[in-house]
């Protein structure tokens, strides 16, 4: 039951949160203001009803709508809190320092910019998550690496993430680790918090002696939207490092 309330209970305040800042504080002439808490509250109960949908095994015409709406809104939402925030800091900014002495203007101002902002950042993600994914060239040296693998190039597709929206004895060392997972971070300003966990959040690395490419997707995870990260097909090349002895006169 706790966690069931804790759970509830901070989506539900962060929308409140929200919703004060975009609606009430600014003090819209009606019926605008409540057309916004509807709005709001509609999209928390599509978040909700998309979730408990996902649980189903099957899924059918209208449960895909929910789920589309669902993610969609989880993406838009998490844009729509970086923003309000930021918005509150600038705010307190200008209050402190008498730039701004009307503050129901400062709080129209304020929500002004952040559905001016959100808004456009919001559908730029979409297309840019929906859009053809970029082909990243990358030369790759490797020690030691074989005559016959010499300017052999590698093609990965990672993250493809098919869902709701988007129809050892042997091995001594490795030399090349290509792995995904991480998105790029996907929406901005998540991939900082990425890096927190992960060592490579994208493109090439060394890690503990092993080369490490770190695909940023090329579909995308939950929200249908990138925001920073753009999907990528990767292209390889492998070619031998500097002093590795990896030549052609090898055998």
């Amino acid at each position: 039951m706790v966690a069931l309330l804790l759970g509830l209970g901070l989506p539900i305040a962060l929308h409140v949160y929200i919703g004060l800042r975009l609606f009430t504080d600014p003090g819209w002439p009606a019926p605008w203001a409540a057309v916004g808490w509807g709005l709001l509250g509609l999209c928390f109960l599509v978040l909700l009803a998309g979730f408990r949908a996902a649980r189903r095994s099957e899924a059918t015409g209208f449960t895909r709508v929910i789920q589309w709406g669902a993610y969609l809104w989880l993406g838009a939402f998490g844009v729509f809190l970086t923003a309000v925030l930021a918005s509150d800091v600038v705010g307190a900014a200008l209050s402190l320092s008498g730039t701004v002495t009307d503050m129901h203007a400062l709080a129209r101002g304020r929500a002004a910019a952040v559905l001016g902002t959100v808004v456009p950042a919001v559908a730029f993600a979409f297309v840019t998550a929906r859009g053809r994914a970029r082909v990243e060239r990358t030369t790759v040296a490797l020690k030691d690496l074989g005559p016959g693998l010499e300017g052999i190039r590698v093609v990965q597709l990672s993250d493809v993430h098919v869902g709701p929206t988007l129809d050892g004895v042997w091995l001594l060392r490795v030399d090349l680790q290509l792995s995904g997972h991480t998105h790029g971070g996907q929406i901005f300003p998540f991939m900082f918090f990425v890096k927190l966990q992960q060592p490579v959040v994208q493109g090439l690395a060394t890690v503990a002696g092993t080369r490490v490419y770190t695909h940023r997707g090329t579909g995308y995870w939950g929200p249908p939207m990138r925001l920073g990260p753009a999907p990528e097909i990767a292209s390889l090349t492998l070619v031998g490092a500097p002093g590795s002895g990896g030549d052609s006169s090898q055998a």
